[in-house]
């Protein structure tokens, strides 16, 4: 236990001198902190995962909703060859983790994306299926927020 405990103070004084390497560097970038502003004004998207997402998409806002989905691995891909019809799943991308977390938050804490959420399982999706397109949604919004440059608005 005391060396689990030694352990985990050491993971957290490097946990923390990270977080400040970051949050210099964000600052010492007047467009980055702008960026990141906009992004942390999302529900469900805190200071980590804004740093997360402007690291992995730097593409954010300034590619099209389809491009901007493609790069995060939230658009099916079909797989297939010759005769062989596949079923279209989520492939490769860069940043889904993060989004996924933020989804799961937006769809618990504000009723716009719970209506969403709801909606879509009300169509016949799976609740993972359904989450998915919530994180799509959130892509796209974020991906809009940050082209044009305005805060999300909750309602």
């Amino acid at each position: 236990a005391a060396s689990i405990t030694r352990l985990m103070e050491v993971l957290e004084a490097e946990l923390a001198q990270v977080e400040a390497a970051l949050a210099q560097v964000e600052a010492s970038d007047a467009e980055l902190a702008a960026r990141g502003a906009l992004v942390r004004s999302m529900v469900g998207i805190g200071r980590v995962a804004a740093w997360g997402l402007l690291a992995e998409l730097p593409e954010l806002g300034r590619v099209s909703r389809q491009a901007i989905a493609a790069l995060a691995g939230l658009a099916p891909m079909a797989w297939e060859s010759g005769g062989r019809v596949g079923v279209r799943r989520l492939r490769g991308g860069r940043e889904r983790r993060v989004l996924y977390v933020a989804a799961v938050v937006a769809v618990r804490c504000e009723g716009r994306w719970r209506g969403v959420y709801e909606r879509l399982l009300g169509r016949g999706l799976k609740p993972k299926g359904a989450l998915c397109a919530v994180v799509r949604r959130l892509v796209v919004a974020l991906n809009a927020m940050v082209r044009e440059g305005r805060c999300y608005e909750r309602r």
